[in-house]
């Protein structure tokens, strides 16, 4: 049986991960800066619909609903590089 996972970060397989681990896929934990850059103009694009829906009094519901998809994409752009950064060096240093 072919063992699932990544090869370069191999204490990800362990079926006892937790936390943001088993939240994302192994390929945004390859290229975390790259795939930051992407939620930040996902959250950006976000933002600027908000502003259009609502600059043209259209859909109220969902600018407020987008607003908080924007935030989220923020967050996740600052929040993913650190955990991987953080789990890569205390794997490499125990």
């Amino acid at each position: 049986m072919a063992r699932r996972g990544n090869a370069r970060y191999p204490h990800w397989n362990d079926q006892r991960a937790h936390g943001v681990q088993r939240l994302l896929p192994v390929w945004e934990y390859r290229y975390p800066r790259q795939f930051a850059c992407a939620r930040i103009l996902a959250g950006l694009w976000f933002v600027i619909l908000t502003t259009v829906l609502l600059g043209y009094h259209r859909g109220q519901t969902w600018a407020w609903l987008l607003l908080p998809c924007g935030a989220l994409s923020f967050l996740d752009a600052w929040y993913i590089p650190r955990v991987v950064a953080a789990v890569t060096a205390s794997s490499s240093a125990g």
